[in-house]
Formats: structure tokens, sequence, C-alpha cells
């Protein structure tokens, strides 16, 4: 996570005491109160929609929506273009994976250390690697991943967003949190024209 992305989670989670803490009294309160705190409800409102957004912006998403656009810029001169997403949970983990913890399914290296240390795998594990890795091998060898026991994978274009998921269940799906990141895209699109 940059400094700036922790920063922003820093400070929209510094946020969420308060405003839950407000609006927990606001429900709370008589009649009477409740008139008086006609202000605080707005408030608390308005910081409501707020926190909704705030979870637009978490890390994996600005991740996720970078990727994205580049994808798009990408997919329009080049139509060899593919996008995949890692799903699979590293043996049974009950987190899902972070950035980077697909590399070693991608080389097939299970056994390498990961992050300092060795990690445990298991045969579902060894199947994703193998499949990613044989696809990763099509790709630089023909420029398409197709084959093998994959099912097909389609190129990244249109409004479709296309991607191969690999993980438990290997498949081809489209969108990605598309209404969320274009939330983002289209929020940053109206703040640069607005100070142009």
């Amino acid at each position: 996570m940059s400094y700036s992305s922790a920063a922003a989670v820093g400070a929209i989670q510094s946020l969420r005491w308060p405003i839950e803490r407000s609006r927990a009294g606001v429900s709370r309160s008589g009649p009477s109160r409740r008139s008086a705190c006609g202000r605080s409800r707005q408030l608390v409102k308005a910081a409501s929609v707020l926190l909704k957004l705030a979870d637009c912006f978490q890390p994996s998403i600005a991740s996720t929506g970078s990727t994205r656009e580049m994808l798009r810029i990408v997919a329009a001169n080049q139509p060899k273009t593919f996008r995949y997403l890692f799903k699979q949970q590293r043996n049974g983990a009950a987190t899902a994976p972070i950035h980077g913890d697909e590399l070693q399914y991608v080389f097939d290296n299970l056994d390498a250390p990961h992050r300092g240390r060795a990690r445990p795998y298991d045969v579902a594990d060894a199947k994703v690697a193998a499949a990613m890795a044989d696809a990763w091998v099509r790709f630089a060898k023909t420029g398409d991943p197709n084959g093998g026991d994959l099912p097909p994978w389609p190129r990244y274009a249109g409004a479709r967003e296309p991607f191969m998921a690999f993980g438990p269940v290997m498949k081809a799906d489209d969108g990605n949190r598309t209404a969320q990141l274009d939330m983002i895209r289209d929020y940053y699109g109206r703040q640069g024209r607005a100070q142009r």
C-alpha cells in the first residue's frame, strides 16, 4: 500500500468512530431531542454516504481501477489483451489473496519462499499453479493463453470487461467491481474538469 493510499484509508477510518457514535446518539434520542438534532441527522446522513464511498477507495479497488484503465488503453491498440483475477486462497486459508500472492502460482513454484517464509499448500493450489503456468507459457509462445484444460479465456474488449478467474473454480467471467470502478472514474473525471 502506498503512503498516500494508507493515509487516505487512515483518514477515512478515523472518521468512522465519531460518525458511527453520532448516528447511534441520534437514533437513541427522544422525540424532542430528535427535532433539535435535525442538523446532526443531516450531518450523519452525509457522513454515512461518505463512508459508503470510502469503502470503494480501499487499496485493492484502487489497484483494480488503475489496472482496468490500463487494459482499456492497451486493448484499443493490441487485440491480444487478456485479464485475470486471482482468487485462490492458499491451503484453504480464510483470507482472500492479496497483491502478489499469485506469483508462485504463475511459475508453478509453490515450494519457493513467499514473503520470506515457506507457505503450506494443498492439491487445489497445485492444480491452480499448473493451470496458470501453462496459460502463461502459451501466452509467451503464441500471444494467446487459451488451450490445455483451461476454459476458453476471452480477450479483453468492450463493455463486458471479460477476465479469467483463477481459484477453486477456474472460469471466464465478465466485469469485476464494475459499478464501484465506474463511480470512482466518473468522480475523478468530474473533479478534473472542475479544476480546469
